[in-house]
């Protein structure tokens, strides 16, 4: 062995040796990229070549470019390092600090962040020099990415219409205004997103006034470079278009006769509705012709549904309400055909038929209203798509959004267990069931419980309620204790608290059916007594809910 050491002793030297560099280079605090060793060794490559690290760069700075894979040698932001200006974006280095500084205004730039107060978006690089963006401070043009520094603020220079802007000094018609986002226009004059990311946007100039094209004018048309008023005939795009009182319609301005436009048609005047009044607050219907909201100040203004007594409709589509007989808008008689209340005299049945019900103020939950005191709930209300019925015109089934009475409450009158929304319908009132009644559901009884012995059975039986049901009082309770609990899922117990009801205590009487006992370490025994469960002898899995299981486990976890 000793002559194997010393045949081999350079060998074992060298091998020492390297392994002494290589965990000296190990623990040295710099990284290979640091930029702290930028002032110990300068790499030989300028910018814009290859390169791996930053150690290889003159800057010392290597990055990706835009394509996102190749690294090349890049001049360093600001608050990078540096040892002379041209390692910098600006060109400035504070060589007694070794960092880049941002440009000042007017500034070299190659980027927006090169510049000083990029941060707070006082700045951007244009052209590669900082400048001022609009709207921020200034003392001179040549400051402004604008070049317009207007009362000490860099202003846009006056814009021709649809411009986005910020006061009135920046429009060539001498009106900033907040505008509709769909509603500025293209040359041609019809209607177009407006560009830039504020709502206030130059306005369109006023009959009169000089123009370069048709979306440049207020109303009209831009002829032989001046906005001029429209004449019957004008090809059109937009409403605004045809002036006076003429519409656009099927693409040309042309002057309606009275009361000739039916319901929704584009109207300038009352005058020119069958129903005499041209709206900007316009009613809407769903494709099967049903009413849905009123929206306000609409764009361009249309001729109102007709009224109840008014002539003219084509189908019930044409009135507000009501059906259309003979031409007439009326409300329909007990046998008409309708698809909503509204339509009827009286209300609409699931049928389809108008009619009035037997006994007033006695509708059930679920059955048609018009107002609260129709109903038994004394509460009426509106419901999308809860109703079916056969569509007007023919006998295809749809749904409608109508009103309809909601549930009774306890104490609230009711015909059947299903006008109430809480307990069962006893001597005509919603009353809560006692504990051995027949039940339907939980809603039912008093307890806030209903067993049922067969899943599949329709009914089952109010029984006290157990661990963790939410009470009012102890004597729903099977342990005969409603206390106040944390919820079971909140992670703060102080966060959601909730009455409930507690567990059996242990050695107290349970039912092997339900869920009385505290789930971690306790089951209910074949003797009906709460007891302590250990692993070996496991508790009746089937009568312990999910996160009850997850407490159980949780005290496993704790024995072991």
């Amino acid at each position: 062995m000793i002559s194997f050491i010393k045949k081999q002793g350079p060998k074992f030297a060298l091998l020492l040796l390297a392994s002494q560099l290589l965990t000296a280079v190990a623990a040295s605090p710099f990284d290979l990229d640091s930029r702290a060793l930028v002032s110990r060794a300068r790499g030989g490559k300028y910018v814009g070549s290859s390169c791996q690290v930053d150690s290889e760069c003159y800057s010392a700075s290597c990055a990706t470019g835009d394509d996102g894979v190749t690294r090349t040698c890049q001049r360093q932001l600001p608050g990078g390092p540096c040892f002379e200006n041209s390692n910098c974006d600006t060109r400035q280095c504070d060589l007694s600090a070794g960092i880049c500084k941002a440009s000042a205004v007017n500034g070299l730039c190659t980027n927006y962040y090169d510049c000083d107060g990029w941060e707070q978006g006082t700045v951007t690089c244009q052209n590669k020099k900082c400048k001022i963006q609009d709207s921020k401070a200034c003392t001179q043009s040549n400051q402004c990415a604008s070049g317009f520094c207007n009362n000490k603020i860099c202003r846009r220079r006056p814009q021709a219409p649809n411009s986005p802007c910020f006061v009135d000094g920046e429009c060539l018609s001498g009106d900033c205004a907040a505008i509709t986002a769909s509603q500025c226009t293209n040359p041609d004059g019809s209607f177009a997103y407006c560009p830039g990311t504020t709502d206030q946007h130059c306005t369109r100039y006023a009959l009169g006034h000089s123009c370069a094209n048709n979306g440049e004018c207020q109303e009209g048309f831009c002829r032989s470079g001046k906005c001029v008023a429209s004449k019957d005939g004008d090809a059109c795009s937009e409403q605004y278009q045809c002036t006076g009182p003429s519409v656009c319609g099927n693409g040309k301005c042309y002057t309606p006769s009275n009361a000739t436009l039916h319901p929704n048609d584009v109207c300038d005047i009352g005058s020119q509705c069958l129903s005499g009044r041209c709206v900007t607050d316009q009613l809407q219907k769903d494709s099967y012709g049903v009413n849905t909201v009123t929206l306000k100040n609409q764009y361009p203004a249309r001729c109102d549904y007709l009224a109840n007594g008014q002539t003219s409709c084509r189908s019930f589509t044409d009135c507000s309400t009501g059906l259309c007989q003979s031409g007439t808008c009326n409300l329909g008689k007990d046998g008409d055909r309708c698809q909503v209340n509204y339509q009827c005299e009286n209300l609409c049945s699931s049928d389809g038929v108008c009619y009035t019900p037997a006994k007033s103020n006695a509708q059930g939950q679920g059955e048609p209203c018009k107002t609260d005191d129709q109903c038994l709930s004394r509460s009426c209300l509106f419901k999308y798509d809860s109703v079916t019925r056969p569509r007007l015109g023919s006998d295809f089934p749809i749904g409608v959004s109508d009103t309809s009475c909601g549930g009774s409450v306890i104490g609230q009158g009711c015909r059947v267990d299903g006008d109430c929304s809480q307990g069962s319908c006893s001597n005509g009132t919603c009353s809560l069931l006692s504990v051995g009644a027949s039940c339907e559901g939980n809603t039912q009884c008093d307890t806030g419980m209903c067993t049922f012995q067969d899943p599949s059975a329709s009914s089952g039986t109010c029984v006290l309620a157990e661990y963790h049901t939410q009470c009012s009082r102890d004597d729903v309770c099977f342990s005969g204790k409603c206390v106040k609990m944390a919820c079971p899922y909140s992670k703060d117990p102080n966060a959601c608290v909730y009455y409930g009801c507690q567990a059996v205590a242990l050695g107290g009487t349970c039912r092997q059916s339900n869920y009385d006992c505290y789930p971690s370490g306790q089951s209910c025994s074949s003797d009906n007594n709460a007891r302590r469960f250990t692993l070996r002898s496991s508790p009746p899995w089937h009568n312990i809910k999910l996160p009850y299981l997850f407490d159980f486990l949780d005290s496993v976890a704790l024995m072991l």
